[in-house]
């Protein structure tokens, strides 16, 4: 059994809960014996590496990734390849079983 401590009265805490985030997938100190939660600071920190490359390595590298030439190879811009892909959509939507 977890050991959460007692529970919030009231709104109160609801202002520090929403600036601090999802409060709620916090892990605790210690289970119900007294025993140090296994394993929290592995699962902390492996969190915090997961968070940080998807927010900030993803968000900083995706301009230079635009930017790399051949990034716009899937743009068509032939004028018969753009007629074929409105036809083929045309077809889908009528027929909803290209």
């Amino acid at each position: 059994m977890l050991s959460w401590g007692k529970p919030a009265k009231g709104w109160q805490p609801l202002p520090q809960k929403s600036c601090a985030g999802q409060s709620w997938l916090a892990l605790p100190f210690t289970l119900n014996n007294g025993s140090p939660f296994p394993s929290r600071n592995i699962i902390l920190f492996l969190s915090f590496v997961v968070i940080f490359v998807t927010l900030v390595v993803q968000g900083l590298t995706l301009p230079l990734l635009i930017r790399l030439p051949g990034a716009d190879k899937t743009v068509t811009t032939n004028k018969e390849d753009k007629e074929l892909e409105l036809t083929i959509a045309h077809q889908v939507a009528i027929n909803k079983n290209f």
